[in-house]
This record gives C-alpha cells, sequence and structure tokens, in this order.
C-alpha cells in the first residue's frame, strides 16, 4: 500500500513517495503548486482530488480547469468523481453527470486518465447501495474506488465495510481516502493487495502536536496548519516518511 501525504509542496513530498494526492482548487488557484506536480517522473502516480472537504462542494469546471493544467504531467492521473457527503442519491447523480460531461468525456479519453468513484451513504447499508448503483449505471468507467474517511465512523469502520462488500469491490483498485481519527485505524488494510493506497495530511499536522504520527489519538483535534515553515521542515519530512514505511512496512528505506 502507498501513502499520499498532503502537506505543502515546500516539504518536498515526492522525495519520499510516488503517490500524491492533490487538490483540485489549489490546482487551479497556485502555479508554483500545478508546476511542481507537473515536473514529477512518469513513475508517479497523481489523485487528483475534487476538493469537497476543503471547499464544501464540487465544481465540475473547476476540475476540468485542473486537469488542463496539469497536461504536461507523464505519470498515471487518477480523477475523482464529485461527491456530496453522506448523500447516495446526490452522489449518484453528481457521478452520472460528471462522467456525461463532454469536456470531462474528452480530456479522458485524451490523456488516458483513471477515474476514481467516491461512494457516500448515511450508513454502511446505504454506501453499499450507493457502491451498486455507480457500479450498474458507471459500468467500464471508473478503476478506482475510494472510501472515504467519514465512513470510519460507521459500525464496524471501513474494515466492516470492506468486507461486507469485498464481491462490489472485487477487480477495482481501493483507496482510502484520509485518515478519521489514528494510523492504526487503517493498518487492516495493509494485507488486502486490493488497497493501494491512503492520504492523509497526519505527518504535518502530528509534527505541529510535537508527536509521532502513531501517537495521535484522533487527527481531528490537532493543528491544521495550511503553510510551510522553515522551522517545521524536518519535523514533517520525518512523519511524511514514518507514514510511508508504516503503510508499506518498509522500515528500512532510506
Amino acid at each position: 500500500m502507498e501513502f499520499a501525504p498532503i502537506v505543502p509542496i515546500k516539504y518536498h513530498p515526492a522525495d519520499v513517495t510516488k503517490y500524491h494526492l492533490i487538490l483540485a482548487h489549489q490546482v487551479v488557484k497556485s502555479l508554483q503548486y500545478r508546476n511542481y506536480y507537473c515536473s514529477l517522473p512518469k513513475d508517479h502516480s497523481i489523485i487528483l482530488d475534487n476538493s469537497v472537504i476543503e471547499l464544501g462542494y464540487t465544481d465540475t469546471a473547476m476540475i476540468v480547469e485542473a486537469l488542463e493544467f496539469l497536461n504536461e504531467f507523464q505519470g498515471r492521473m487518477i480523477v475523482v468523481c464529485p461527491d456530496v457527503l453522506r448523500d447516495r442519491a446526490a452522489t449518484v447523480k453528481a457521478h452520472r453527470e460528471f462522467m456525461n460531461d463532454n469536456n470531462i468525456a474528452d480530456i479522458l479519453g485524451r490523456n488516458g486518465h483513471h477515474v476514481m468513484v467516491v461512494p457516500q451513504g448515511s450508513d454502511s447499508n446505504d454506501w453499499a447501495h450507493c457502491l451498486d448503483e455507480l457500479d450498474s449505471k458507471l459500468i467500464g468507467s471508473f478503476t478506482y474506488v475510494g472510501i472515504p474517511r467519514l465512513t470510519e465512523d460507521f459500525e464496524g469502520g471501513r474494515l466492516g465495510l470492506y468486507n461486507n462488500n469485498i464481491a462490489a469491490l472485487q477487480g477495482y483498485r481501493v483507496h482510502l481516502l484520509g485518515v478519521q481519527h489514528t494510523l492504526n485505524e487503517i493498518e487492516w488494510a495493509k494485507e488486502h493487495p486490493d488497497i493501494v493506497g491512503c492520504d492523509s495530511s497526519l505527518p504535518l499536522r502530528a509534527a505541529y502536536a510535537g508527536i509521532s504520527c502513531e501517537q495521535v489519538v484522533d487527527l481531528r483535534t490537532l493543528p491544521d496548519p495550511d503553510k510551510y515553515e522553515q522551522s517545521m521542515y524536518q519535523p514533517v519530512r520525518h512523519r511524511i516518511k514514518e507514514c510511508h514505511d508504516f503503510v508499506s512496512n518498509d522500515k528500512d528505506s532510506g
């Protein structure tokens, strides 16, 4: 399993990992941000997130603009469909409209990008129904399924959600979108080859709290800085590597 750290680019996350999750609204807003990711080698992978957590909404036009800005990137690009938090029907509608958008279809077809669907629901059963609907209505259109961090609070957490939907997830690559509470909550996923990655701002927030990533009890209670500070360069870098090594079981990587 790969780890994608969500940190300011001045911490140089690509020195540690070849797997990245970046935010569409940041790509559109910042030339420096998009140039950093466009310049990465061909063996890197980028998940272009729809920024729903950060903005509270999704915007297909913004995603199209971000993809155009990232046109020079030669590695694997995975585009996250628009989703509506905890709302199955609205998420299915948003996904279908996104995939039917002519601009999106043109970009995906022209560049061979991958698509990640993000099922949503009010509980584990609702989430499973959303996945089934997306699977039947968008058949052949996507290769990745994202499991949101909010589902960690469903009965049984993401482990239970995964186990209950193994058949429906078969044939897809699964990505765990974020860490809800602790790093240990995703440890089970390392044993499943179809779960290819996880992302989080955990390295940044743990560094600012002055603790290791594995000491974090509830990520949501930690400071959430959004700017680079030179004094935090080494602490953040150390924790990026800590998370990378944890999810990959690579304790000896340099």
